[in-house]
């Protein structure tokens, strides 16, 4: 009974004021001064027990079996390691969630409290533009202190333009790696057509166009006009290294790969075509070939007793 009438009073009156009155309630009602002593010792130090547990990758603080005094109150502290967090709370057996700390308040009997821990989750933010993809994508989640991979892969005729990772550029290689993840991340990959070049040139005596390193997008054409200079011809184009002929133009049709293109000339070969009447020679005769632009003499000879008597170039005396 007088325990139960200190409970009662304990919160509304001051300890020295509750001891003169228990004192005071002894006295009135027959237990005497010699029981005195015990009953205080009784109701003042009465002790029970809180046995704090935990489990591996944190503590609770305090811990162990810890003592209160009857009618006090113990907080107790849940302390997770780094990349770890409060998985449940364990009160006398029985749950009550994932709390940082735990108040007994007014102990009048023995507790337990355990605490488990679980290793963080975190995320990492997967996406990708038009034209690819990335693999995983979306909400990643990832342990504390694991790896992830990102795959990119373009569409046909696209190839990896630029990586972002938490707002900065990361490269574009086909494939990323988080490693060590301590936070939360993002990534995200964007696509670019792939262009391919076709070098093109030609030797001298005239031109290709366009010419130099031309660049052609992916499943595009792409056209190569040749013109020979005055008194020169086209003697061989040549495409990847195999001769297509002597063509005036060249197409390239859903171009998926590199090429090149080359143009070679030649100087024009005319002729000239000579005879002699009778009664005298002309040299060099027949048909007679001379480079664009060059020179070609001929030289005449009468018989004996003859002489030149006229020369006819194109039929003109």
């Amino acid at each position: 009974m007088l325990y139960k009438m200190y409970n009662m009073f304990k919160n509304f009156i001051p300890n020295l004021v509750l001891i003169i009155f228990l004192i005071f309630v002894i006295e009135n009602i027959g237990f005497g001064k010699t029981n005195l002593a015990s009953i205080l010792d009784t109701i003042i130090y009465e002790q029970f027990t809180i046995t704090a547990t935990s489990g591996p990758n944190g503590q609770i603080n305090p811990s162990g079996e810890v003592i209160v005094i009857a009618g006090s109150n113990q907080t107790f502290n849940m302390l997770p390691d780094t990349g770890y967090h409060v998985f449940d709370l364990i009160v006398d057996g029985i749950s009550v969630g994932a709390q940082d700390s735990y108040t007994f308040n007014n102990v009048i009997s023995d507790h337990t409290i355990h605490v488990d821990f679980a290793i963080d989750t975190l995320t990492i933010t997967a996406s990708a533009g038009p034209n690819g993809t990335i693999s995983p994508s979306g909400v990643v989640q990832v342990l504390y202190g694991g790896s992830q991979t990102f795959i990119f892969t373009p569409n046909s005729g696209y190839h990896v333009d630029s990586v972002i990772v938490d707002g900065v550029f990361a490269g574009s290689d086909t494939s990323y790696t988080f490693n060590n993840v301590t936070t939360n991340h993002t990534i995200s990959v964007s696509f670019k057509l792939t262009e391919f070049i076709i070098t093109a040139s030609a030797s001298a005596g005239g031109s290709i166009s366009p010419s130099g390193n031309v660049p052609v997008a992916y499943g595009a054409s792409q056209s190569f006009n040749f013109t020979p200079n005055t008194g020169y011809h086209i003697l061989d184009v040549i495409v990847d290294g195999a001769s297509v002929g002597s063509p005036a133009s060249y197409t390239f049709t859903n171009v998926t790969s590199n090429h090149t293109i080359h143009v070679d000339f030649a100087i024009d070969t005319l002729t000239i075509t000579a005879s002699a009447g009778p009664n005298g020679t002309i040299s060099p005769s027949g048909v007679v070939r001379v480079l664009y632009g060059g020179s070609q003499t001929f030289i005449f000879t009468p018989n004996s007793g003859y002489h030149v008597d006229s020369v006819i170039v194109d039929g003109v005396f």
